[in-house]
């Protein structure tokens, strides 16, 4: 593969070795991972490099299609596609994950590889020699451009990762690894990955990540166990109207919560729940919510995003804040009127709970009320459009 590259030739797939035990094959072909759209020439920039006893030999193609390079009356060893590395090609990848298991922390190792099997094979090979146990994830969706830079972030900041960049680049032998760490891995978030060099456009490939993908990793249950009876034990020494009354107190005011968001976002029109969306991924502050999260769901879809992403209290704030930017403002009113009564009585039942009284005049002010109002009309959710007026 070295000499190839003095020869102006990159790797377009995986290196095959092929025996023929009898017969004769007309035919082959070959899977390659290039996007051919932008490639001209394709039987001239395309050649299937032939590895035998007599050293290495290019030979033309037959046929690229974009799958596969066929050959006609191939001599069998070792085969593989090549394309001509004066174009910076687009390539289908992989995201391969792994996790390190009986850690307190949780920590990742994610590869973004073309996609081929063999770097695959080798990498799995590598990683289970370390201990390391596969998360299976997708793959990204799009056709990314080779030698080019690629930074993985996550969604909330208790999650570390390193290193900030990684240049997309084809090495069957060592390839380079993003790592995650995380803490304390007892919450949901994702991981996105965008192009370096347009880091406001839309991420290239988003995953999110959950509890069950990684059994094996965090606290152990023993540990959990002891702090669960610590934490019982404490509940019981306060007695009745304690901390257990208090949190189940503080639950219930969470459930509230989640449906006036529900009920606000659907009771806005189909017009306005669009814009709605527009300036919800339009926001540039953090944590942010991006396009393809939301992007033809439903408002009872669209808040369940918004409570995973920012947490109850403050998806109601996002949400009242968006309502005032589009000119809902009487719902705004409404939502903040509801959310500041939830907030007062959860508050109350919290402090009577614990043997306080709430100080009278804190409740959270209401708004001054606009004469702008928002549509109210009948809707119907269809699959595939965000609203369809009945």
């Amino acid at each position: 593969m070295e000499r190839m590259k003095s020869r102006q030739y990159s790797p377009a797939g995986p290196l095959m070795d092929v025996m023929l035990i009898a017969g004769k094959i007309n035919e082959v072909l070959l899977p390659h991972w290039v996007c051919i759209d932008d490639i001209p020439n394709l039987l001239q920039n395309f050649k299937v490099l032939h590895i035998n006893d007599c050293g290495e030999v290019l030979e033309t193609a037959s046929e690229v299609t974009p799958s596969h390079v066929r050959l006609t009356e191939p001599d069998f060893s070792l085969l593989a596609a090549l394309v001509s590395s004066i174009f910076r090609v687009k390539v289908s990848c992989d995201m391969l994950i792994y996790y390190q298991p009986d850690a307190t922390f949780l920590k990742l190792r994610l590869y973004l590889i073309p996609h081929d099997s063999g770097v695959k094979e080798a990498v799995n090979k590598s990683e289970s020699s370390r201990g390391f146990e596969e998360i299976k994830m997708h793959r990204p969706n799009k056709f990314l451009k080779m030698h080019q830079g690629f930074s993985l972030n996550a969604t909330v900041d208790t999650v570390k990762v390193q290193p900030k960049e990684i240049t997309l680049r084809y090495d069957s032998q060592d390839p380079n690894c993003y790592e995650v760490l995380m803490k304390n891995p007892d919450r949901q978030f994702s991981l996105e990955l965008r192009k370096s060099s347009s880091p406001k456009d839309d991420p290239v490939w988003i995953c999110e990540f959950w509890e069950g993908d990684y059994p094996k990793s965090g606290p152990s249950k023993e540990a959990t166990s002891v702090r669960t009876a610590a934490h019982a034990k404490e509940a019981g020494a306060a007695g009745p109207g304690g901390p257990a009354e208090a949190s189940s107190t503080t639950g219930s005011a969470n459930m509230e919560q989640k449906k006036m968001l529900k009920e606000s976002l659907m009771n806005i029109s189909a017009e306005n729940f669009n814009a709605f969306l527009d300036a919800l991924w339009g926001r540039k502050e953090k944590p942010r919510i991006f396009r393809v999260k939301v992007e033809g769901k439903s408002p009872l879809e669209v808040a369940d995003v918004m409570i995973t992403t920012f947490g109850e209290q403050r998806a109601l704030e996002v949400a009242e804040e968006i309502l005032r930017y589009i000119n809902c403002n009487q719902d705004a009113d409404e939502l903040a009127k509801k959310a500041g009564a939830a907030g007062a009585a959860g508050a109350a039942g919290a402090a009577g709970a614990a043997g306080g009284v709430r100080p009278a005049g804190t409740s959270r002010t209401s708004r001054t009320s606009r004469t702008s109002r928002c549509t109210q009309t009948g809707r119907t959710w269809s699959r595939g459009l965000r609203w369809t007026p009945r």
